[in-house]
């Protein structure tokens, strides 16, 4: 009985030695639509840019705000403590 590697070793050679056509070889083409993969996305591109743009922009811009309004209020902070320090 074959082992697993000797059937494999055995099916390459047949193949590219030989020649031999598997009848359980996958063959097929690509369609039309899959090889324009880029046009139907440009064609929705502007739509989703629009209805997604509160969500792209509040978030990350929210989030940068917050950063920033973090920082800027522990460096007012420090600011203020340093300057009570002061002689």
């Amino acid at each position: 009985m074959l082992r697993f590697s000797n059937f494999f070793v055995f099916s390459m050679f047949l193949h590219f030695v030989f020649l031999v056509y598997f009848p359980d070889q996958i063959t097929r083409s690509i369609s039309a639509h899959e090889q324009y993969v880029v046009g139907p996305w440009l064609k929705t591109f502007p739509k989703k840019v629009i209805r997604r743009a509160p969500t792209y922009i509040i978030w990350p811009g929210g989030a940068c705000f917050l950063c920033w309004g973090s920082l800027k209020i522990a460096h007012d902070a420090t600011d203020a403590e340093d300057y009570s320090h002061r002689p």
